[in-house]
């Protein structure tokens, strides 16, 4: 029996709508002030009323409290559609899969024995975006994730498409992303709830915008090499393009943290659709050699208890250089895996928008 399929029928015997995600896993998009439990359920607004009141509400907002409440008593949320699709198929779903994984499936008793209405619930498995400053105009992407894409549209307005994409106009009020500049309350109420958090999590993730340019990563890691934490996994998403300074101000940064003792792991995410120019057509502002040469020196450079995954956002744009891409990959396992898988990859599926969707490609792209 698998990890996954034990879960599951601990799961059921609570109820067959359990998910322990929506307890213990959590992403904050700080510059709009949303949050989700995981990827699949949309994105909701966290009430300034209710961090203003407790810190633990980035987390813990009614609206999600509500969806728990749910969950124990066996109705699904609709707002987690994708786990039922799958599970209405027959197969198992990532709500199986994440509850079985070690940072969530040791709560399971607590969380078992709940009513869902407490506030004070701390995730293990947390996902933030401190701000969305960004050099890259990535294709796919928005003024919602990066600084650079919100100067081009606010300069030349939305893509003429039947439904104008990126349009200025719809980042305005509550969508729009408060720059770094700016006094941001969910930033703050963050910063106020981290002392709390930090003792519980296991696995901690910046995204970004582009968390090399953000002073918040840099924080974190002061804070991380002053209280070590033996059981931590610590992960960073990054298009390894930021100006030279940035980068090795960065690297020296890793570097203490992977020194034994301080952390359990460090993971580098690294964003990248494809090889050489299709991948800097696809990642407008990319230097393609350049990213290639920062993935070596990491990899060389940094020691003891760190990985390196590609992020490969599977679309259209992408096929015609994905057996290069994967080529290399291999190229850099033969070189770098020395006692363990040091080098992964990771292919998510790109919905939107949709002129870039593998869906739209001719039947003769399948092979």
């Amino acid at each position: 029996m698998t990890d996954a399929e034990g879960i599951k029928q601990k799961l059921d015997s609570v109820s067959p709508s359990l998910c322990l995600a929506k307890w213990k896993q959590v992403s904050l998009h700080l510059p709009t002030g949303l949050n989700n439990s995981c990827y699949h359920p949309p994105l909701h607004r966290i009430p300034i009323e209710e961090i203003s009141r407790t810190p633990s509400a980035l987390h813990n907002t009614a609206h999600k409290k509500q969806q728990r409440k749910l969950m124990l008593a066996g109705t699904r949320p609709a707002e987690c559609q994708y786990c039922w699709n799958m599970e209405d198929l027959g197969q198992m779903s990532d709500r199986h899969y994440r509850s079985g994984e070690p940072w969530a499936a040791r709560h399971f008793d607590q969380i078992s024995a709940s009513t869902g209405d407490e506030d004070d619930v701390l995730p293990s498995y947390v996902e933030v975006n401190f701000n969305h400053a960004c050099n890259l105009a990535c294709s796919y992407c928005s003024p919602q994730f990066s600084s650079t894409w919100q100067q081009e549209v606010e300069r030349l307005g939305a893509y003429p498409t039947s439904t104008p994409h990126n349009d200025p106009d719809h980042f305005r009020g509550e969508r729009r992303p408060i720059p770094a500049r700016e006094h941001n309350p969910w930033v703050e109420a963050f910063w106020s709830w981290w002392p709390e958090l930090y003792p519980e999590l296991t696995h901690f993730r910046m995204t970004g915008g582009e968390p090399l340019m953000d002073r918040n990563t840099y924080r974190v890691f002061d804070w991380v090499l002053e209280h070590h934490k033996p059981d931590l996994h610590l992960c960073v998403t990054s298009n390894f393009s930021v100006e030279e300074k940035l980068w090795q101000r960065y690297k020296d940064y890793v570097k203490r943290l992977c020194d034994r003792g301080t952390i359990e792991h460090f993971m580098q995410y690294v964003s990248l659709d494809g090889w050489g120019a299709q991948a800097e057509y696809m990642r407008h502002g990319l230097d393609f050699d350049l990213l290639w040469d920062r993935v070596n020196q990491f990899l060389t450079e940094i020691p003891y208890v760190n990985s390196l995954t590609f992020i490969v956002t599977m679309n259209n744009l992408s096929m015609t250089s994905l057996e290069n891409l994967f080529a290399g990959i291999l190229g850099l396992r033969r070189t770098y895996n020395d006692t363990y898988q040091k080098i992964w990859f990771d292919t998510p599926v790109l919905r939107e928008p949709a002129w870039q969707s593998l869906q739209i490609l001719p039947q003769s792209y399948c092979d």
